[in-house]
């Protein structure tokens, strides 16, 4: 099935899913909640489950806000429920198309145990600039 109800003009709920009629086949559950709120931004929230050649129960979260005519930040993160594990995180502070100025994001798949932090300038076509700088932790044995 595949629903969706649009609660107003800035609220989505939605659920959909995916299962095998075999033994043993794959089955995948998703359900979430979407709220825009024009012209300032949105944040999401949704719930995964897979069932199948892997398990895994994900809780997503994210927002994207506009925090200016210039300047947008966003964020997400995952959790998965099922492994006990924190999936990551990623943070932007971002200019819109069109503006001259730098980008400033963070990154953290735990999953691969790296974490990237990394600023771009760019001009005012978007084409990469001459400062870029990026640093990235190494990889952690468990």
């Amino acid at each position: 099935h595949d629903f969706r109800w649009h609660v107003g003009d800035q609220v989505t709920l939605f659920s959909s899913s995916l299962l095998d009629t075999f033994a043993g086949g794959e089955s995948i559950v998703r359900g979430g909640a979407q709220l825009i709120h024009n012209p300032r931004g949105a944040l999401f929230i949704g719930f995964n489950s897979y069932d199948g050649p892997f398990e895994s129960e994900v809780l997503l979260f994210s927002y994207s806000y506009f925090m200016t005519e210039k300047w947008m930040s966003s964020f997400s993160s995952g959790y998965d429920f099922g492994n006990n594990m924190n999936i990551g995180q990623f943070f932007s502070f971002a200019p819109l198309p069109g503006a001259k100025t730098r980008t400033l994001f963070f990154s953290s798949p735990l999953c691969r145990q790296n974490r990237r932090l990394q600023t771009r300038a760019s001009d005012l076509n978007g084409m990469p600039g001459k400062i870029s700088l990026g640093l990235l932790s190494p990889k952690q044995e468990r």
